[in-house]
């Protein structure tokens, strides 16, 4: 997925987190209404489609512009977040497709700041261009955020693409038109104990930054089958300092699979924050994350080494020393070793060392 961005995996709740079960007091259940949902300060932006053709080897890139043109300077450096983006360039076989990681970056008053998006792909095959059709770049609904509180500054963003041939030559195209949109307020999805939820058990998640007074939903994305589960709604309390955690609970029944967690803002309009992949995993006996059956056979495996060594070990001592694995047989089951026989007339018929005479007179067997 393209679109996995401001995901920040967090070792543990820290310091002056507050933790609220999905229906406590200051946080929504997941039965609570949700708003419609509207991608507010998305990307969608179309550009000049290269021309021509390419050699073997093109390496592909894109170049962001972002300003802020009301932003102060007196006010100090802020963050605007660029979340992770696919860019589409038409060829005359159909779309390439570059996948662009997030980015932080930093504006200081109403000068814009260039940079270089990644990573860049390499093409082995030679492209033709379709110049017909234009050339895009999508956010896939998550936002644009920045540093300040939603609605203070508006931000402007272009971007341009970029081929370098197998030579060293760079080709730039020409900057986008600009994109204004209002961003949304940065906030940090954490997952303290990684992003893999068990099914039926309490899955801890967190948001962090300044978040006090905001109010966030987790809504989780199956494939197996196709459904959407709202699996909290919290509300931030206005004096929250530090993170808010919240549990998250899979209901019983889901498939275990590889989901789609988006984090939603409801505020007077709604943002999609970000989207993360989490793994639903079944719950074992123990309690906890099943591991597909495989370590209920541990155990078998040991036991059978160790008899397998015991039978080695005896094998061995039969060949080596025959007198000392007689010692060690009960005097009931020892038999004299087919090669050497007792003397004739040592013992009765029938009967052998340290045993009656067999009345059958059948051999010893």
């Amino acid at each position: 997925m393209a679109c996995l961005v401001a995901l920040w995996i967090g070792s543990g709740l820290g310091a002056g987190a507050a933790l609220l079960p999905p229906t406590a007091s200051g946080g929504a259940g997941p039965e609570a209404p949700s708003p419609p949902l509207i991608y507010h300060s998305a990307l969608y932006v179309n550009d000049t489609a290269p021309t021509g053709s390419t050699a073997s080897g093109e390496v592909i890139a894109a170049i962001y512009r972002v300003s802020a043109p009301s932003y102060p300077a007196s006010a100090g450096p802020a963050t605007v977040r660029i979340p992770s983006a696919l860019v589409e360039l038409p060829t005359s076989t159909g779309g390439i497709h570059l996948y662009l990681a997030s980015q932080n970056l930093t504006v200081n008053g109403s000068t814009p700041t260039t940079v270089t998006s990644g990573p860049a792909s390499r093409f082995a095959t030679p492209l033709r261009f379709n110049a017909t059709s234009s050339a895009l770049l999508s956010s896939q609904g998550v936002a644009i955020m920045a540093s300040w509180p939603v609605g203070a500054y508006a931000v402007q963003f272009r971007w341009q693409w970029l081929l370098e041939a197998p030579d060293g030559s760079v080709t730039y195209g020409p900057w986008s038109n600009a994109s204004t949109v209002t961003p949304a307020q940065i906030a940090d999805l954490v997952f303290p104990s990684g992003p893999t939820w068990t099914i039926g058990q309490s899955n801890p998640s967190c948001v962090a930054g300044a978040v006090a007074g905001r109010t966030f939903s987790t809504h989780l994305s199956t494939v197996n089958p196709s459904a959407v589960i709202v699996t909290a709604t919290v509300s931030v309390p206005n004096g929250q300092n530090g993170q808010l955690c919240w549990s998250n609970t899979v209901p019983a029944g889901t498939t275990p699979q590889v989901a789609s967690l988006h984090f939603w803002e409801y505020s007077n309009l709604t943002y999609e924050l970000t989207v993360v992949l989490v793994q639903i995993v079944a719950a074992s006996s123990g309690g906890g994350a099943a591991s597909g059956g495989g370590s209920n056979w541990i155990p078998l495996i040991v036991l059978t080494g160790v008899l397998l060594t015991v039978l080695v070990v005896l094998e061995v001592v039969y060949v080596l020393a025959p007198q000392t694995l007689q010692r060690w047989i009960p005097p009931r089951l020892r038999r004299a070793p087919a090669s050497v026989g007792p003397p004739s007339g040592a013992f009765p018929s029938g009967a052998g060392p340290d045993l009656p005479p067999d009345p059958t007179g059948e051999p010893l067997r």
